[in-house]
């Protein structure tokens, strides 16, 4: 009884929001309501890859944002060869020589903790390798999510949208590794996907997205990677930042949001911004992605235009030296 008031006071809601609000964030912010985090084992040799699939699906907090057509009629049809999930994700290209083995002792240096970084890079965020996380205070963060995913969940949500099947030459284009100044155990990074569709079936949460050859070029993201000082585990992990939502072809988005992007089925942007932020985007000036070109060459040297950033960072962002 209590649940059918509820569902009929979120209907109400929804028609009061109509004009303003779109299914797909109605859905969203009807999904904030549960938060299904579970400890329990989400693969079984014995199982099925639909039942793997089903119980990925269970882990997932609820509070991840939908991503595509949430309409049910639009679910895959277990009953067609072609609809079958994606086989589990391809293996990452090698890891380069600068990164470190399990085997190795940890040794909280800078040049060791960027190796390890570059470790966890190489392996999907270490999706592909879930032993560079710690098991019990592990937190992955990122923007749109309010609640931080433990390790069960955030391997969980990686296996099951398995964005390495459906591009299976993404690149991520790593490059800036430093250790936070005031945290000698975070490393930051910057990194811009490139990849294209020609994988399995991109799946999201209610359908799959075929293949269609689009390069996905991502804008740059940042990443934050902290580690046990002891243990040279990852405890937090934080992805899908966008720097300049201008750059790229995803408008902006990053991780599974870009990659919906590409297959053609973008989130809404209530999904991603707020209210007064979607409607000056309707009603204000168009904000374009700027042109990539392939040739380059800059006004300066590369000392001078750090220089110059500088300046514009000690001067307010320019607002005391117009």
């Amino acid at each position: 009884m209590m649940s059918q008031r509820n569902n009929t006071m979120l209907a109400i809601f929804y028609l009061l929001l109509g004009p303003c609000m779109t299914a797909d964030a109605f859905v969203t912010l009807s999904s904030q309501r549960i938060h299904r985090g579970s400890s329990r084992m989400f693969m079984s040799n014995t199982k099925t890859e639909e039942d793997n699939n089903n119980k990925l699906l269970e882990l997932i907090p609820k509070n991840i944002p939908f991503f595509g057509n949430n309409n049910n009629n639009n679910k895959p049809d277990n009953n067609n060869n072609n609809s079958k999930l994606p086989a589990p994700p391809s293996m990452p290209p090698p890891l380069t020589d600068s990164a470190v083995s399990e085997d190795d002792d940890f040794e909280a240096t800078p040049e060791f903790l960027i190796a390890k970084a570059k470790s966890v890079i190489a392996t999907d965020l270490a999706i592909q390798d879930p032993t560079l996380l710690d098991d019990v205070n592990f937190r992955w963060i990122g923007p749109l999510v309010d609640t931080p995913l433990g390790k069960v969940e955030y391997l969980a949500a990686g296996r099951f949208f398995d964005v390495r099947a459906s591009f299976p030459d993404l690149e991520y284009r790593a490059h800036d590794f430093r250790l936070d100044a005031n945290d000698p155990t975070t490393v930051r990074c910057t990194v811009r996907p490139l990849g294209t569709m020609r994988g399995s079936p991109l799946r999201l949460r209610n359908q799959l997205v075929p293949a269609n050859g689009v390069l996905w070029n991502g804008p740059p993201e940042a990443v934050s990677i902290t580690f046990d000082p002891d243990t040279g585990k990852v405890v937090k992990l934080c992805s899908s930042f966008c720097l300049d939502r201008q750059v790229g072809n995803t408008n902006g988005v990053c991780g599974v949001m870009a990659a919906a992007t590409i297959a053609g089925v973008p989130p809404s942007d209530w999904e991603i911004y707020p209210p007064l932020s979607v409607l000056g985007r309707i009603l204000g000036r168009p904000l374009y992605p700027l042109p990539e070109t392939t040739t380059f060459l800059a006004p300066f040297p590369e000392t001078v235009m750090i220089q110059l950033t500088k300046g514009i960072l000690s001067s307010n962002l320019a607002t005391d030296d117009a």
